[in-house]
C-alpha cells in the first residue's frame, strides 16, 4: 500500500471528513445563519442592527390565526386517524 500506513481510527476519520464538511457546509453554515438573522432587527439601535424579538412578534401577529388553523386541523384529523385505526383493529 504505497508505504503509507495510518491507524484504523484516523483512516476512517479520513473516510468521513469529506461527508461531515458537506454536512457543515451544507447544513451547519445556513442553518446558523438563519438563527442569527432570526433575533436581527434591522434599522434598531445606534449601530443600525439590534438584536430581538421583533420578527416573531410579527409573525406572531401575521400568523396566529393560520397557527390556531393548523393545530385544529392536526387535532381533528389525529383523533379521525385513532378512531379509524381502534375501528379496523377491532374488525380484525
Amino acid at each position: 500500500m504505497l508505504g503509507l500506513s495510518l491507524r484504523p481510527s484516523l483512516a476512517g476519520l479520513l473516510l468521513v471528513a469529506p461527508a461531515l464538511l458537506l454536512l457543515a457546509v451544507l447544513f451547519l453554515f445556513p442553518l446558523s445563519a438563519s438563527l442569527v438573522s432570526a433575533f436581527t432587527v434591522e434599522g434598531e439601535g445606534a449601530a443600525g442592527d439590534a438584536v430581538g424579538l421583533a420578527n416573531f412578534i410579527t409573525a406572531y401577529e401575521l400568523y396566529a390565526t393560520d397557527i390556531v388553523f393548523t393545530v385544529v386541523i392536526v387535532g381533528v384529523s389525529t383523533i379521525l386517524i385513532g378512531l379509524l385505526a381502534v375501528a379496523i383493529g377491532g374488525y380484525l
